[in-house]
């Protein structure tokens, strides 16, 4: 039997969509440093690659069934994850061990269905597994469960307004929670859809579904990489050279101090203008107080001074740049005015950023 090598459009598709989720897994592996925060997007492109590699195996008629089988469960995985994952990124944090009971529902929701199947009731013998009916319904229930967690997922009242608080990455979080939505929205319509063949039939539907997944992929690829941007400053640091003083720290506060540690090297909070003690506090779920104590026992200084330090640094690597105006540079460290950056930069650096701008333009000639 020879090999068909000719592929349909459909199948061109996938393997592009196949490519590019391998590419995100592979740079989640290679760069993010701290793999609690990487578990849940490395599952979540997984069960894309998963998809998209099923949905290019269709082809294979002798198990035809079986391969829809793995494709149905991995787009009914999609919904659950993205509730996670964007619970990830809007509160920067591994969500809570009870939110993930929703990736039980896709689980459940095929036994349940399986169940009632071995009583004869979707297709016409026990024994038949995989009738046109028994696909409905998983279809159906996919698109059940798809509602369920937009549902869920709306009952966070303060999604948007804690996303729009981030730091400079906040604006790729909120289009990437959106494109997130909608996609689940596109699915939760498409699987009820096709439950009646007159609507929508099962090659259109996949088409659909392929197309979709195939725009997300590619649309939050760059948002992706700018969110978990990489942690090449830190990821070689052993524990003990993370954080000072860690004698006088007990276990919690030791986290605690590696936490803040990540959050100012990693998402860089510090370049958002207006992030605070207390906008840290939150973001930690402890108090002030606390922070305070962490950051002049682990680091030696003051929450304001850890910010401050972390400004100039930037500001000086932009300052090398001729062509950035100074007023930029300001903002884009994370300073709220010219004035108070001019301020700053002069007492940590004991003189003016054009003047330093100017003894590194005159070093770099001299080189």
């Amino acid at each position: 039997m020879l090999l068909n090598l000719s592929f349909s459009l459909l199948e061109w598709l996938a393997i592009m969509g196949l490519a590019q989720s391998i590419l995100i897994i592979t740079y989640i592996i290679v760069r993010i440093y701290s793999w609690q925060q990487a578990a849940l997007p490395l599952i979540y492109f997984s069960s894309f690659a998963i998809l998209f590699f099923a949905q290019f195996s269709l082809r294979l008629e002798d198990v035809q069934e079986i391969i829809r089988l793995i494709l149905w469960g991995a787009w009914a995985a999609i919904p659950p994850l993205s509730y996670l994952l964007i619970l990830q990124i809007t509160y920067n944090l591994s969500p809570k061990l009870k939110e993930y009971w929703v990736i039980l529902l896709p689980i459940f929701t095929f036994i349940f269905i399986f169940k009632i199947n071995n009583t004869g009731f979707i297709c016409n013998s026990s024994t038949d597994f995989y009738c046109d009916q028994f696909f409905s319904w998983l279809y159906l229930s996919s698109g059940i469960i798809s509602t369920i967690c937009l549902l869920f997922l709306f009952g966070h009242k303060d999604l948007f307004t804690s996303i729009k608080k981030k730091n400079k990455g906040g604006f790729e979080r909120y289009w990437l929670i959106i494109s997130l939505i909608i996609m689940n929205m596109g699915v939760a319509l498409t699987n009820i859809l096709r439950t009646n063949e007159a609507i929508v039939s099962n090659n259109i539907a996949d088409a659909i579904l392929l197309v979709m997944g195939l725009g997300f992929i590619y649309l939050t690829t760059t948002m992706f990489f700018r969110i978990y941007p990489p942690a090449i400053s830190i990821k070689n640091l052993s524990k003990k050279q993370a954080v000072r003083n860690i004698k006088n720290l007990n276990h919690k506060e030791y986290e605690i101090a590696l936490k803040i540690k990540e959050l100012m090297e990693v998402d860089k909070l510090y370049q958002e203008p207006n992030f605070s003690r207390a906008d840290l506090a939150k973001e930690l779920n402890i108090s002030e107080n606390i922070i305070s104590q962490i950051t002049n026992t682990a680091f030696g200084k003051s929450f304001p001074q850890m910010l401050n330090e972390r400004r100039v640094e930037d500001a000086k690597i932009m300052l090398e740049d001729p062509n950035i105006p100074i007023k930029i540079i300001a903002f884009e460290a994370g300073f709220n005015s010219l004035a108070s950056f001019n301020r700053v930069f002069k007492n940590l650096t004991g003189e003016s950023p054009s003047n330093y701008r100017i003894e590194k333009l005159v070093k770099l000639k001299e080189k």
